[in-house]
């Protein structure tokens, strides 16, 4: 996956490889900052994806957190940022019950908190 920021043309302002994550479908969100989030389905350090942030300005990326499959579960979805500032996102499998997880991640103190697991037939 490529980030692109528009202009007049297109440039590529970064080249994921697997250390940083591959398979991006969803797509990323603008945060308060100013600086662009989103998350990969596979690669990273455990090889299940990984959250991250690009700042457009100094082309800067860093992962925020990589998934493990079996507390932040894995093949995570689409983000948000809530009122709060956090960053909300879903996994669609993995955690502690291998259902998938509800997530939130606090960019003041870089810290990802698991907010739901889901269960068979629910959460």
């Amino acid at each position: 996956m490529t980030i692109i920021v528009v202009t007049d043309v297109f440039d590529v302002e970064f080249q994921f490889d697997n250390a940083s994550g591959n398979l991006s479908f969803t797509p990323l969100i603008l945060g308060n900052n100013e600086r662009l989030y989103g998350n990969t389905l596979g690669g990273g350090a455990n090889g299940f994806g990984t959250l991250f942030e690009f700042d457009p300005i100094t082309n800067n990326f860093v992962i925020l957190h990589n998934f493990d499959n079996n507390t932040t579960g894995r093949s995570p979805g689409s983000l948000t940022q809530a009122t709060n500032g956090k960053i909300y996102g879903s996994t669609a499998l993995g955690g502690i019950n291998g259902k998938g997880i509800v997530y939130s991640y606090d960019l003041t103190n870089s810290v990802l908190t698991i907010e739901l697991e889901f269960i068979e037939g629910g959460f």
